[in-house]
């Protein structure tokens, strides 16, 4: 600091002086001292796309997203082929529930600039919104072959590739992507996830350490910790983390989650009661805490009180309606021997559930047991036929389809 400081009496104006110090002041956690100086960066070359980026990673990393949003707009408006702010704000709209937002970023680039590459890889951006995984991947990989220093579209081919059960692909993408941008949060938890899932607590821990170094406050990277912490034995500071993440983003459900599990392992059953309902009314991605709280409720209570506390959250939900619905058909069909009106519900919540989310693999395989109980393993075995459809590469699906087959006795 003490060096900067000179350098910068000499010349007041060196903006990468400027630069280096600011990072300096994020890594000692002088955030306030950093921002000041980056504003000031900012303002004194407004058309420099560069110093809007940098400054707007600087405020996402403080969770300071309309700031950020802002930021990064100022980017795009400084230079509308800077593609990595336009990722980000297509991430932005994303999260604050804006589709339209994200796909008006794509078309806008299309008609400035229809012949530049970077279209292949938000047109697959676009593809993932509307759920057509393989479509989007080939744009990924189109995109790749002319955007070799575009680190996201080697990310998000990556991550489908993962999904779809082509690990080996998905690992090399990823490993790509942190290759040309060695601080790429996304690929790095992404890497973290899957040496996390083989054990390698020491590797994942190396990817969210990088992510940290530069954003402290990264959810993905933080929650990682957490876990990393939880498996070794240390559930105290698992248990920190996950609280003070739960006060530093309070609308990411996935913190209530993890306080809800650690609550169920000490047997405080109304404790975590309490923090899977509050994961769920945030009303996005409800499916394990509303699973959760289910059981619970069950255990508890009794099914009856799991069914009313269902559809309550049914009806107070505009986005989370078919996942609910769900794990309602769910609780109906197991709640004792069922009946043909317990049957002829959790076929229409499951038929509701698949009209508004024709993907939702939780709701086949709930059809597949409905059909079961009515002994129709026929049209048991053409849900499991779709799960392998939509997942050709996962074991469950095809166990399962087998053991329907067998049943019907199709041996071969």
């Amino acid at each position: 600091e003490e060096l900067f400081l000179k350098v910068l009496k000499l010349d007041a104006k060196n903006s990468p002086v400027r630069l280096a110090l600011a990072d300096l002041y994020t890594r000692q956690n002088r955030l306030d001292d950093a921002q000041g100086l980056l504003e000031n960066l900012v303002k004194g070359d407004p058309a420099n796309s560069g110093l809007h980026f940098y400054y707007g990673e600087f405020l996402l990393g403080r969770g300071m997203g309309d700031e950020a949003t802002a930021e990064f707009l100022e980017t795009l408006q400084t230079d509308p082929l800077r593609h990595d702010a336009r990722d980000i704000i297509y991430d932005m709209y994303l999260t604050r529930g804006k589709p339209d937002s994200s796909k008006k970023l794509t078309a806008d680039l299309i008609a400035s600039h229809p012949d530049d590459p970077a279209v292949h890889y938000f047109k697959g951006r676009d593809a993932e919104l509307a759920q057509d995984p393989k479509t989007a991947l080939d744009s990924y990989l189109k995109a790749i072959v002319t955007m070799r220093s575009f680190a996201p579209a080697f990310r998000r081919a990556g991550l489908i590739e993962i999904a779809s059960g082509k690990r080996r692909e998905g690992v090399e993408h990823l490993n790509q992507a942190v290759g040309i941008d060695p601080f790429d949060g996304g690929a790095r938890i992404a890497l973290a996830q899957d040496a996390f899932a083989l054990k390698d607590y020491a590797a994942a821990q190396d990817h969210v350490n990088r992510v940290l170094a530069r954003f402290p406050r990264q959810l993905g990277a933080n929650m990682l910790r957490a876990d990393i912490a939880l498996v070794q034995g240390d559930s105290k500071t698992a248990t920190a983390i996950y609280q003070v993440l739960v006060q530093a983003f309070p609308e990411s459900p996935m913190g209530y989650f993890k306080l809800g599990l650690l609550a169920e392992n000490q047997k405080d059953l109304d404790g975590a009661i309490g923090w899977y309902k509050k994961g769920i009314a945030l009303d996005r991605k409800v499916s394990l805490g509303a699973s959760r709280l289910a059981a619970l409720t069950t255990q508890k209570y009794s099914a009856e009180k799991a069914i009313e506390e269902m559809t309550a959250l049914i009806n107070a939900s505009k986005n989370s309606k078919a996942e609910l619905r769900t794990i309602l058909a769910t609780i109906v069909l197991t709640k004792g021997k069922p009946t043909e009106a317990d049957i002829q519900q959790s076929r229409e919540l499951l038929d509701q559930a698949l009209e508004e989310r024709p993907n939702l693999l939780s709701a086949y395989y709930a059809l597949a047991a409905v059909y079961r109980v009515q002994s129709n393993l026929t049209d048991s075995a053409s849900q499991f036929e779709k799960i392998v459809k939509l997942q050709p590469k996962q074991v469950a699906p095809r166990m399962l389809l087998g053991i329907t087959y067998e049943g019907m006795g199709n041996t071969k």
